[in-house]
């Protein structure tokens, strides 16, 4: 399970996202949407390690990975993600760029392709 608590982010004095609490469940495909400058990115970007929440914390599979008092790298989350249409294969259907993405993942999590 991935669990975000009281998550917030601003840059500088914009407040991209104030209070984001978020339960994935193990083997559930979510999706984000919103217009643009909602912060679906920035969520994105905060689970995988590429930005630092200001606020909140996130647990991973029972750990933390972040606090206001722990970092855990983005390299050490075993976390990835697909975004929007710029970083997918337009030869392969949605199933299959998901796929391609999880390919060394256990057969169980292979069936989308």
């Amino acid at each position: 399970m991935l669990e975000l608590k009281h998550v917030s982010k601003a840059f500088g004095s914009h407040k991209v996202l104030e209070d984001i609490n978020l339960e994935i469940q193990e083997g559930e495909i979510i999706s984000l949407l919103g217009k643009s400058g909602s912060g679906k990115s920035t969520i994105l970007n905060i689970i995988a390690g590429f930005e630092e929440a200001d606020k909140g914390c996130m647990e991973y599979q029972n750990r933390v990975i972040f606090s206001e008092q722990f970092f855990c790298e983005p390299q050490n989350r075993d976390i990835g993600f697909v975004f929007q249409n710029y970083a997918l294969f337009p030869h392969l259907t949605l199933a299959k760029n998901i796929a391609f993405g999880i390919s060394a993942k256990p057969k169980s999590l292979q069936k989308l392709s």
